[in-house]
């Protein structure tokens, strides 16, 4: 169970990492809302990243504990960056409107759920 929930957090850390940049408005004359949202998704997909590689390498049940509520807190991080936090580009034209946001919250609802199955799993071992 650790190995998946490892993975998955390692992949959904490079999703929000990396996909956000292809989503994100961009003009040559001015810096955008969502270029700010990417910004901040790429420094929460880094101590995603980490603390999946954590929960890969150990064996500590506690030690996936302490990973996966980073995780968990993490993943609302995901969300509220573009809902509450930054935001995106008001006009509903916008890719970072249509695409962006919904992929991030997306992205963020997983985060949350395998940690938190992770969680669960390891009070139960």
């Amino acid at each position: 169970m650790n190995k998946i929930i490892g993975i998955l957090n390692i992949l959904l850390a490079a999703a929000i990492g990396i996909v956000p940049n292809y989503l994100a408005c961009s003009t040559a004359k001015m810096t955008m809302v969502c270029h700010w949202t990417v910004r901040g998704e790429i420094a929460i997909a880094i101590p995603l990243l980490i603390g999946g590689l954590v929960i890969l390498i150990t064996r500590g049940k506690e030690c996936w504990r302490s990973a996966s509520i980073i995780g968990i807190a993490l993943g609302i991080s995901v969300i509220l960056i573009p809902t509450v936090l930054i935001g995106v580009c008001p006009s509903p034209m916008m890719e970072c409107h249509n695409l962006m946001r919904p992929l991030l919250i997306v992205f963020g609802a997983l985060t949350i759920i395998s940690n938190g199955g992770l969680l669960i799993y390891s009070f139960k071992k």
